[in-house]
């Protein structure tokens, strides 16, 4: 079965359909997903690596959380204060989770800051409202899975840097507001090899990334 995408916290239906063959004949079953929900009434929207990375919202310029990306999934909203409704929601009914662990403030109803994952450690993030199951606990829920090396060693590396030279001044003023801010790191992934103590092949392997903000957060490891 091809052209099937599997997403995060999906149930995904696919029918196929057998016919009965000797031994003189060859049986080739092919469907497509469908692009059309007919499991449940969930509502949700999944953003990639590469949407969550080139979306032109300037969160990286305020803050180093890819959470500010939420606000481009239809259903979210996000008031001056930074609190986020989803589906009409409160900031309480939304569930937050990084690899299957909950990441949610419960001081704050909200997101943990220092639980955030770098942008460039982001393989999916999804955003589902609506009809929750029940292990979800609540009405909307937030999921970010990270990524994972493979049998090839691979890596990156970013810069996202603003200063106000390289802005215009603003019409009606004599002088630029000073702004300095650089956001960058990079990224390092593979296979993990033991010689002669585990065979490592599709098995064991690691992801490290490393991002530092000046004039922001202080630097983190991932």
């Amino acid at each position: 079965m091809t052209d099937i995408t599997l997403e995060a916290r999906q149930q995904l239906r696919a029918d196929m359909e057998l016919q009965v063959s000797d031994t003189q004949q060859t049986v080739s079953v092919e469907a497509d997903s469908t692009t059309v929900n007919t499991e449940n009434g969930t509502i949700g929207d999944t953003k990639k690596f590469n949407q969550v990375v080139e979306i032109p919202m300037n969160y990286c310029g305020g803050n180093d959380s890819p959470l500010a990306a939420l606000v481009a999934v239809p259903g979210v909203q996000q008031d001056s204060s930074g609190n986020v409704s989803i589906g009409g929601g409160t900031s309480a009914q939304i569930r937050y989770s990084v690899d299957g662990t909950s990441t949610v403030n419960i001081r704050q109803n909200g997101a943990l800051a220092n639980m955030n994952p770098s942008s460039e450690l982001i393989s999916e993030m999804k955003v589902t409202q609506f009809n929750n199951n029940a292990e979800f606990s609540q009405m909307a829920d937030v999921t970010i899975i990270t990524k994972s090396g493979t049998n090839r060693f691979h890596g990156s590396a970013f810069e996202y840097l603003q200063n106000s030279a390289f802005d215009a001044t603003t019409w009606g003023f004599d002088v630029k507001p000073h702004k300095a801010y650089n956001t960058f790191g990079g990224s390092f992934s593979g296979p993990v090899r033991l010689p002669h103590i585990h065979p490592t092949t599709d098995r064991t392997f690691f992801f490290a990334d490393y991002e530092v903000t000046v004039g922001g957060s202080p630097p983190r490891w991932f």
